[in-house]
């Protein structure tokens, strides 16, 4: 690993608020290496809010592969102002369904 790689973080053994561990994302990130302490750890530059420690064993570390098959996302089109608030142009429904006594 060097620092700038980007990495995926095992949850394994994170204190992540989920309601069912079971159905919770196994890796999460990806992260940035800001700082490679030894060849068996790394620090990460992670957000505020996860409130760990930004050292980690390699072990728990997984690199970012770039796949030619699964493209990136795009971002969405920039939204047009109309009265003062964002709005959207719906080009066409796809699908509808009976949701109660009306349609969805």
């Amino acid at each position: 690993y060097r620092p700038g790689q980007r990495v995926w973080l095992s949850t394994k053994d994170l204190p992540l608020r989920v309601a069912c561990r079971k159905l919770a994302p196994r890796f999460i990130g990806p992260f940035p290496i800001s700082n490679v302490l030894n060849p068996a750890a790394v620090c990460l530059c992670l957000p505020r809010v996860f409130r760990v420690h930004p050292t980690f064993h390699v072990s728990r570390l997984k690199p970012v592969q770039a796949c030619s098959l699964v493209p990136s996302t795009r971002p969405p089109p920039p939204a047009r102002v109309v009265g003062g608030g964002p709005a959207f142009t719906v080009r066409r429904l796809l699908r509808s369904r009976r949701w109660g006594r009306g349609l969805q």
